[in-house]
C-alpha cells in the first residue's frame, strides 16, 4: 500500500514473490529505538495475511524491541536491518534509519 496512492495505508506495505512464486506480505514500521513493537502491530500484518490467504509475512522495523513473534512472520529488527545493509554494501543508508 505504500506505492498505492488511491488506497494508501489500507493493506500490507509490500507484496513480494519468492523464487518459487509464493507471496510474502511485508509490513514496515520505522520507530524510535526505544519504542516497543506490540502485539497490535504484528496482528495488523497477521490480519492482512488472513484476508489475502497468504501464509508468510515479513515485519521490518528500525527498533530492536519486539514484544510478539508468531511463527509465520519473520521479524527483521533494527540490528538485523543494519547487518543486512552492511552485507549488501548499503552502509550509507544506515544513517537514515
Amino acid at each position: 500500500s505504500i506505492f498505492d496512492h488511491k488506497r494508501f495505508n489500507s493493506g500490507p506495505d509490500i507484496e513480494v514473490l519468492d523464487n518459487r512464486g509464493n507471496k510474502t506480505l511485508v509490513e514496515i514500521k520505522a520507530y524510535h529505538n526505544r519504542y516497543w513493537i506490540t502485539r497490535r502491530e504484528i496482528q495488523q500484518l497477521k490480519g492482512y495475511m488472513d484476508q489475502m490467504n497468504i501464509s508468510k509475512g515479513l515485519f521490518i522495523t528500525t527498533t530492536n524491541k519486539v514484544f510478539h513473534n508468531p511463527k509465520d512472520i519473520q521479524i527483521i529488527n533494527g540490528e538485523k536491518l543494519i547487518s543486512l545493509l552492511k552485507t549488501a554494501h548499503l552502509s550509507p543508508f544506515i544513517e537514515q534509519i
